[in-house]
């Protein structure tokens, strides 16, 4: 993929994340309203550690995070790879994938393996927004 539009991507998804936080929004409690209660993150490049983070020490249920790089390592939560997901797959509602570029081919795989919902982060931080009248 062209780094240039992999950085674009990003860029506008924290732009919209750091419209949540300017205006002081729970993410937490904004995904409970949502129905989202347990999740997997998938994708913790940039836009997934963001959002881990976001989560930490609220009542969201971080089941696991995936991700292709074994290198990525966290002391609170699981980075799983892909393959992996069969162990866990069972306690998560929705499936947060935080890769705008692959993300058709990510739900994809997901709904035909498993049940759970997916939505893109971007999405999701957009519905946040919306949901929570924020404005800049």
């Amino acid at each position: 993929m062209d780094t240039s539009v992999r950085r674009k991507m990003i860029s506008k998804t924290i732009g919209a994340f750091m419209i949540l936080l300017l205006n002081d929004v729970d993410i937490s409690d904004s995904l409970n309203k949502l129905g989202i209660d347990n999740i997997c993150i998938y994708g913790m490049g940039v836009l997934g550690q963001y959002f881990y983070r976001a989560l930490e020490d609220s009542n969201i249920n971080v089941i696991a995070c995936v991700d292709n790089n074994t290198k990525i390592k966290h002391s609170r939560v699981p980075i799983i790879s892909a393959s992996e997901l069969d162990t866990v797959q069972e306690k998560i509602d929705y499936y947060i994938i935080t890769s705008e570029f692959y993300y058709e081919q990510i739900r994809d795989e997901i709904v035909e393996k498993y049940s759970a919902k997916t939505i893109l982060l971007d999405s999701l931080i957009e519905e946040m927004i919306l949901m929570n009248h924020c404005y800049l």
